[in-house]
Formats: structure tokens, C-alpha cells, sequence
């Protein structure tokens, strides 16, 4: 549902349009991850939650050429892309099953392909094949591409969580919004360029948050949010490393 509602939904929005959109999964991963336990909901992350909700709810609504159609062909497409994440979390990272990057994709490429062969069924067009044919020199690097981004994708969740994948993607986001702005010169109002400022800049406070916890800046955060400022961060964060997360709890166990 990830992969093809977000193709179906450039047929309808710009570029830049769709990645004001999927700053929201930044919203989207956060409940998700608190409600199966992968995060700890407190003050902090729900004021920085909705600091980059209300970014990106600027971004979407100052779109010059709004389509609703395309906006909710999004909506589901990011639903689906934010379940997989946090599945996947729990795939690579969970006590109960934990697998490398390379058997996930192993595991997930058929089932993926099945999912599309029957979907495709339902939606095939007579001229596919002649234009694959005509742009397969197009079509084949960004196979690879994408075959690169999803086992990058699995080592970075495996190493962090898929709040951090998330994050991480704001980097990303800001270089297509640019390169589509300048490639296909997609027009940008006001209203995004802030709403877009306004979420990167709550996305870069929460990583600094993330590296820097007993910074003074961040303290007085806390201090200023009424929450305990000298306690160490609660189990569950995102940012942990593989040892934290219980790899190396079956050595203590045995030592003990």
C-alpha cells in the first residue's frame, strides 16, 4: 500500500507537495510506537510532536494547487509506509524475533511482488510493456536505487528505531524539495517555506535533545515543562544502542 499509493499520488501533487506531507510521519510514528511500546509518550516529545505537526499542517494547507484526491492517496500511502516502519522495528530489533537486513528484504521482496502481481491485474494497461521497453535505461537505475534504500532503511532501523528512520528522512526531505523546486520549477508559497522551516527546525531540536540530553539548554526544558531534569532517559528510547536494547542482556544474565 506504501509503495504503490505513493506512486498513484504523484499523478495528482507536485513533489514538493507530497514531502510537506510526509513530515507527518513524524506524528504518524510516534503514536504508532508509543502504543505498541517501542516509545515513551511524555511532555516533551508531545510539545515537539506538535510543534512539527503544526509545520507541516502550514506546509500542506499553503499549497497553491491543491488536489484532494492526491491528498488522500497520501494519507493512506504514509499510513501503510508508518505500520511497515514500526513492524519492521519490531522485526529487526524485538525481543521475540530479530533478523538481519538482508533476510528482511529476502523475506519481504516476494511478498511485496505478490501483493502488486494481483493489484496490477486489476490495473493493467496494453502499453506497459512497450513503455518499459522505451525507458528501462531509466527504469533499471532506479530499481537499484530503491533496492539500496530499503537495506539501508533496514540497518538504520535495526541500529536506532523507526522514529529515527524518520528523522533522519527530514535531511533527505529538504534536498527533494529543493531539486524539485529547481529541476520542475514546482511553485512554493509563503506559507510552506515557513510551515517547512517550522518542522525542520522542531525535528533538529528533538535529535539535539537525543545526542545532547544533559545539556543545559535541555534541561531547562525540562525544568521549564515541570519534568524532572536529572534523570536518566527511560527505557524504550529510540536512540539506544543494539546493547542497551537487550543484546547484551543474555551475557549478564549468564555472568550473574
Amino acid at each position: 500500500m506504501g509503495v504503490a499509493l505513493s506512486n498513484e499520488a504523484y499523478l495528482y501533487c507536485t513533489v514538493a507537495f507530497l514531502q510537506f506531507m510526509k513530515q507527518g510521519n513524524v506524528c504518524l510514528v510516534f503514536g504508532l510506537s508509543c502504543i505498541v511500546g517501542f516509545q515513551v509518550c511524555d511532555r516533551m516529545r508531545i510539545l515537539l510532536v506538535c510543534w512539527i505537526a503544526c509545520g507541516s499542517v502550514m506546509a500542506v494547507t499553503g499549497e497553491i494547487h491543491f488536489v484532494l484526491i492526491g491528498f488522500l492517496i497520501q494519507m493512506a500511502s504514509q499510513l501503510g509506509e508508518c505500520c511497515k516502519n514500526v513492524l519492521q522495528e519490531w522485526l529487526l530489533s524485538g525481543k521475540d524475533a530479530k533478523l538481519d537486513p538482508f533476510t528482511y528484504n529476502l523475506m519481504i521482496a516476494p511478498c511485496c511482488l505478490g501483493v502488486l502481481a494481483v493489484a496490477n491485474a486489476f490495473t493493467h494497461d496494453p502499453l506497459i510493456w512497450a513503455r518499459m521497453q522505451a525507458h528501462w535505461h531509466l527504469l533499471l537505475p532506479n530499481a537499484l536505487v530503491a533496492f539500496s534504500l530499503n537495506v539501508t532503511i533496514a540497518f538504520v532501523i535495526k541500529q536506532t528505531s523507526a522514529m529515527g528512520i524518520i528523522l533522519a528522512g527530514i535531511v533527505k526531505d529538504m534536498a527533494i524539495v529543493i531539486a524539485s523546486t529547481y529541476v520542475f520549477g514546482d511553485p512554493l508559497a509563503l506559507q510552506q517555506v515557513l510551515g517547512f522551516s517550522l518542522t525542520t527546525t522542531g525535528v533538529f531540536i528533538w535529535s539535539c535533545i537525543k545526542i545532547q540530553p544533559k545539556h543545559p539548554a535541555v534541561i531547562y526544558f525540562k525544568r521549564c515543562l515541570g519534568m524532572p531534569a536529572g534523570d536518566e532517559e527511560p527505557a524504550g528510547d529510540e536512540e539506544q544502542s543494539p546493547e542497551v536494547k537487550g543484546e547484551t542482556k543474555p551475557l549478564l544474565q549468564k555472568t550473574a
